[in-house]
């Protein structure tokens, strides 16, 4: 019987100036080693830039090339709340907004601009992903967790209201989300919220060297 391959997109951003050891990017270099090669489950594995004008871009590039099922966005959290409390964020909204109190890693600096000109200021795209059976997967895995709508103006956010967007208009059968990590996170922590989730949308076991 013929069963078709499940594609998977995991994205994590690189190091910059603002954030050293990013646990999003480890897990991301991590994967590129360590994927076991599946019949049912095909994982790529990309580092993305912190550049609002080149993050979207190169996974753009990717959705294109490997039209994935699914996008599993990591990004870092660093606010002491998350810190403290190991809490791990499901996105459920992004935002057409750019707004952060630092610049990007090229020295972008964005105060209250649009990300896409034909969206309202205020809106918000919704991922297809249904947050709440996974928050209480993960739950129940040991994760401290809560779904969120607030996936803040920088980055992350940028990446994700792109991604949505081009989901949308390209009416692609792919389902997308985006978790913060806190910063803090070790790499076994990261690659369990990593696992459980794959394994929670996919219905497949994601397999180690």
């Amino acid at each position: 019987m013929f069963c078709e391959k499940t594609t998977l997109l995991f994205t994590g951003f690189d190091d910059f100036e603002a954030m050293l050891n990013n646990p999003s990017g480890q897990l991301a270099h991590f994967l590129q080693d360590n994927i076991k090669e599946s019949k049912s489950l095909e994982i790529i594995s990309l580092n993305l830039p912190v550049i609002y004008d080149k993050s979207f871009k190169f996974l753009k590039e990717s959705i294109i090339k490997f039209k994935p099922n699914f996008i599993i966005m990591f990004g870092a959290d660093s606010r002491p709340n998350s810190i403290n409390k190991n809490l791990v964020r499901v996105e459920k909204k992004a935002q057409n907004e750019d707004n952060a109190s630092i610049a990007d890693a090229s020295n972008d600096f964005r105060q209250g601009s649009k990300i896409l000109s034909q969206y309202a200021f205020s809106e918000k795209l919704k991922t297809k992903v249904k947050a709440l059976p996974l928050k209480k997967v993960l739950e129940t895995s040991g994760v401290n967790v809560k779904t969120n709508t607030d996936a803040g103006r920088f980055v992350c956010n940028n990446l994700y209201f792109h991604t949505l967007n081009f989901i949308t208009s390209e009416n692609l059968n792919t389902e997308a989300v985006f978790i913060h990590i806190p910063i803090s996170f070790q790499l076994k922590q990261s690659l369990h919220v990593f696992k459980t989730t794959v394994e929670h949308l996919t219905k497949n076991s994601l397999k180690l060297k």
